[in-house]
């Protein structure tokens, strides 16, 4: 749980919190708390952050797209999918609405709309229509 700066892919540093160390591999998983998302890093690229840095919020909330799993067969959304989900909010303006909580995870459950103008797309329901996930009937 430990947090510390971990390099980013343009050169910038971003907060971190360390959540898995692999001591066979000499790396960590991390969880970028302030931009989202997780990676792989070895220990030795990570630095101690200033203390300051500590102190303030986590920018990143972890949720789930609610009703949307992966393709059956599969265990995880395929990098397209991933893709089109970069492609729909990447610099959009956003709106989440939690709908309930995960049983499994206890992490929230959102459906995530962009609003293009005067329209709203359902980013779950487009994942659905462009057959890069499946609605989970419940």
């Amino acid at each position: 749980g430990t947090i510390c700066a971990a390099p980013a892919l343009d050169g910038a540093w971003l907060r971190a919190q360390v959540n898995r160390h692999f001591e066979e591999t000499g790396e960590v998983e991390l969880r970028y708390v302030d931009y989202g998302g997780y990676d792989r890093v070895k220990i030795n690229q990570l630095r101690k952050i200033r203390s300051d840095f500590l102190s303030l919020p986590f920018q990143a909330a972890e949720v789930l797209l609610d009703n949307v799993v992966p393709l059956a067969d599969e265990d995880h959304f395929s990098p397209q999918a991933d893709a089109a989900v970069a492609e729909m909010t990447k610099g959009a303006v956003l709106v989440a609405q939690a709908t309930d909580y995960d049983s499994a995870t206890g992490l929230p459950l959102v459906e995530l709309w962009n609003l293009m103008g005067d329209e709203m797309l359902s980013v779950n329901r487009a994942l659905v229509e462009r057959g890069l996930a499946q609605r989970l009937d419940q």
